[in-house]
Formats: C-alpha cells, structure tokens, sequence
C-alpha cells in the first residue's frame, strides 16, 4: 500500500510539470503568431515609431502606439474598400477624419512587443475587428454610398403614381402630369405598378378623390392592393397668366409632388415648381406648361431619393404592445447598446399609451437584417415576438418567458 502511495507521489510532480510546461509553450506559440483572436471577424497589425527625447520614453511610447493604431485602423478600413471606385476616392480624402474614432468596430486591441534601437522606438499593435460593424461605420460616414446606392436600388419597392390635374377649374383627365411622370421614372429604371389598368379603374379615381379629401388611408389601401411600396402624390393646376406674348395666352401651372411609403405613411421626399407656355389652344399651352412644371418637380423629387440611396441610415416604424413604461425603459438601455445591436443609431419614441410603445429607429443596416436581429434576439426574462411586418414597420408584442421556454 505505502509502495503504491510513494509510486503516486512521484508522478505527480511529473505531470504537473508536464501541464505547465504546456501551458507556457501554448503561451509562447500564441505570442509567436502575435494575435490569439476569436474566430470571427478580422485582425490587423500597425507599425509605429518614435525617438526617445531627452530620456522620456513613456512619451515616445505613446506616440509610437497611437500611430501604429491607426495604421492597424487603416489597414482595416482598406479591406473593405473596393479598389479603383468612388469608394476609394472619398475614402482618400476623408481619411484623417475618419481615423478620429470613436472605432466601435474595434472588439480586441492589444500592444504586441516593443522595440528601442539606440533612440528609434518601434511599436506593435494589433487589433481585431467585427467586420459586419466596421461596414456600418463606413456606411454612416458616406464612405459607402455607391454600394449603398446599389442595394438601395435593388430593394425599392414598386411606385403608384396619383396625381390630380385641373385646368381652367376643372378636373382634367388623362392627367399630363401623370404621363410624364411614369414616362420619366422608368426611364431612371423605377419599377411601376401598372400604371394603364389602374388609370382606367374607378377605384383609381377613388384613390385619386380621397387624396385629395385627405383621406390617406384609401389610397394606401389602393397601393397595397396592387403591390405598391410607395405612392408619388401630387396635385397639377393651372391658370391663364394676365400677360400674352404675340396675340397668345400664357398658361402657367403650379405641381405639388410628395414621395411616401405605403407601409409607415412616412414622407421622404416632397417638391413644388412652377411653369409657364405662351399658346393660343388653351390644351396646348396647358399641357406645355404642365410638363415643364412636373419635369422640374420630378427632377427635384428625384434629387431626394438619390440622398436617400446615399445613406446607409434607414427609418423604420416599431410598435410593441403589452408592454409597461419601465419595460419599455428597460428595453431602450438593451437595444442602446452598440455591443448588441450596433446598426440601431437611434430611437425615438413617438407615443405610450395603453400599454402600446410607438418608436422610429433609424437604423443602418437593411430592414429586413434588423428585424431579424430582433426577432431571434435572446432578451433573457422576455421576447418580442412578430406580429405584423412591412418592410418600413413592424409591430411586436412583449411576452413574459415561462419556464418551458428556457428548456
């Protein structure tokens, strides 16, 4: 018994060793390789030096590391730039604001080794970065625009057009404006509902009459129906002018355009101009005026959308219900924070009442993405789950979690 008990004894010595020895090679290999990061996301190294002054080494240190920091930064903003772009180009010239931070793209960040020959000090940093954040940063600095153009044009949804047009005080139908709106937009590649069976159907005239009433909710049931993600509104009138050019009338007109999404009734781009003809067939002069009116208008108009596709920003309408007001606080400080949701940039609540949150986030990645980051994220005691979803809204309801959801 005594002999097996020494024989235990001595192993153990051994193997603890052994373990430690492990250990500290294991420590050695991940110095070696410089960064020990998790699998996701990337890792980059900055270079930075500095010479000693007068003795002061800490100074020079600093130095050294904030310059080798922002080469790391720097590389790390370069892999996601496309070469040979727009992209490039303002990434070239704003980049000494862009390396101002705050970097919250930046998950581990680490001094790798220094090294001092004679007064030049050199500096090793590294830093890992989530590449998903390091995009949206990009994105929100107008970095991105181009690509955010092209998926921004990808994913705009169908556009009805409904115009009124009066001439003279009286409605006038086929409206001009309307032709030359739809002719202009597909020709900058909108997709349009059809624009012919819903000219000639009444509940189009319908639509048309209860814009003009301010009853809003008809035509977006309208809109909806026929698959319509944005409704171009507007109003065309026009009036006989008190000058006359050679033994002609001058006709000027007046168009009022406003851009809406059908889901959140949200405006996003709204513009007015005017036109003059001189002619003297009252319907000539007219519609000239009209179209030199609307095609001033619609290039305005379109200036807006182009902003929009710019951006990465995006508004996006939330309610939940079921919800308490110190849930609803509680629920805030959760999604304010950048480490777990950091494409939402901003909340802003627009009412509270019967236990209904009324919100508008701005977010910066697409509708679609975030939704479904809230949709499956795990909020611990509680879950929202999906009750209704639009590409600009989406309504929630707050569930208490019972035990049987936690296994």
């Amino acid at each position: 018994m005594m002999t097996q008990s020494f024989s235990n004894s001595q192993h153990r010595p051994s193997r603890f060793y052994v373990a430690k020895f492990c250990f500290i090679a294991l420590g050695l290999v991940c110095f070696n390789a410089s960064l020990c990061w998790g699998n996701s996301g990337e890792s980059f190294q900055g270079i930075g030096t500095a010479v000693v002054i007068s003795g002061d080494k800490d100074s020079a240190v600093k130095i050294a590391q904030q310059a080798a920091l922002q080469k790391a930064i720097s590389q790390a903003m370069e892999s996601q730039i496309q070469k040979g772009t727009k992209e490039e180009l303002k990434y070239n010239v704003n980049r000494q604001g862009l390396l101002k931070g705050p970097f919250s793209f930046i998950t581990q960040q680490r001094v790798l080794k220094t090294e001092i020959q004679g007064k030049l000090l050199k500096v090793f940093v590294g830093i890992h970065v989530d590449s998903n954040r390091l995009l949206q940063y990009l994105g929100q600095q107008g970095i991105l625009a181009h690509r955010m153009e092209q998926r921004k044009r990808k994913e705009f949804p169908p556009i009805m057009v409904l115009v009124s047009e009066e001439i003279s005080g009286k409605e006038h139908t086929p409206s001009f404006s309307r032709n030359i709106l739809s002719k202009t937009l597909l020709e900058n590649q909108f997709e349009l509902v059809d624009e012919q069976a819903i000219a000639h159907s009444i509940e189009h005239d319908k639509a048309v009459q209860s814009l003009l009433k301010g009853n809003q909710r008809a035509a977006v049931a309208m809109a909806l129906q026929y698959g319509a993600g944005i409704i171009i509104s507007g109003r065309a009138t026009v009036h006989k002018a008190a000058l006359k050019s050679a033994g002609m009338q001058v006709y000027g007109a007046n168009v009022v355009l406003q851009a809406y999404h059908t889901d959140s009734a949200e405006i996003f781009a709204s513009a007015s101009a005017d036109g003059t003809y001189p002619h003297i067939h009252m319907l000539a002069g007219s519609r000239k005026a009209i179209e030199e009116a609307t095609d001033k208008a619609l290039k305005s108009l379109l200036k807006d959308f182009q902003r929009q596709f710019e951006t990465s920003e995006s508004k996006l309408l939330v309610s939940i219900s079921g919800i308490t007001f110190r849930q609803l606080e509680y629920l805030k400080r959760i999604l304010k924070d950048p480490g777990r949701f950091p494409s939402l940039s901003d909340i802003k609540p627009k009412s509270y009442q019967a236990k209904v949150a009324k919100l508008q986030f701005t977010i910066t990645n697409s509708p679609q993405e975030f939704i479904d980051e809230m949709a499956t994220y795990d909020f611990g005691k509680f879950a929202l789950d999906v009750l209704s979803y639009a590409p600009r809204k989406i309504d929630f309801a707050l569930r208490i979690k019972s035990r049987s959801d936690s296994r």
